[in-house]
């Protein structure tokens, strides 16, 4: 068992590095996870290895984390607590430790793949999980973020949108 002073010194050496450090980010995430779930049930390395990727503004790479600590640690549940030094609090009380995600994280970490990419999500969701994340597309939401990203160009997109129909 890790202590959890080293599982938060390593965590923030690991997002500092991130770009080549997808493989420890991932290893790390497991410790935690083992250490939370352990005899101490010490969660606050795991809050602020994810409260770390979050100030480094690693989205997609702390979106992966968490995913990971759904499919491991089933039940665990991750949320916002101001009175919490990292923001966090995760609750473990009614996790149960998942051996297939843990061995699909293990055989992730081996090959290497990239904390930001598709392979995590890929490997760990199940197919009905997959298309329900899928959005269907919003013509009014899309609409809106082009007046405000493009505003000048308004009336040449839509000139260009019904030259296509």
């Amino acid at each position: 068992m890790t202590d959890a002073k080293k599982l938060r010194n390593s965590s923030t050496r690991a997002w500092n590095t991130r770009a080549k450090n997808g493989q420890a980010i991932l290893q790390l995430t497991l410790d935690a996870i083992d250490h939370a779930m352990g005899e101490s049930g010490d969660w606050t390395p795991l809050a602020h290895h994810i409260s770390k990727g979050i100030a480094s503004g690693a989205d997609r790479e702390v979106a992966n984390v968490k995913l990971v600590i759904r499919k491991v640690a089933e039940g665990a549940t991750v949320a916002k607590d101001e009175k919490q030094p990292t923001g966090l609090r995760v609750n473990l009380k009614k996790a149960v430790k998942n051996n297939w995600a843990t061995s699909v994280v293990n055989d992730l970490i081996e090959r290497n793949v990239s904390i930001s990419g598709t392979a995590i999500r890929e490997a760990l969701m199940t197919d009905d999980e997959k298309s329900e994340s899928k959005r269907e597309f919003d013509a009014q939401n899309w609409a809106k973020r082009q007046v405000k990203s493009n505003p000048d160009q308004l009336e040449a997109m839509i000139a260009a949108l019904q030259a296509l129909r």
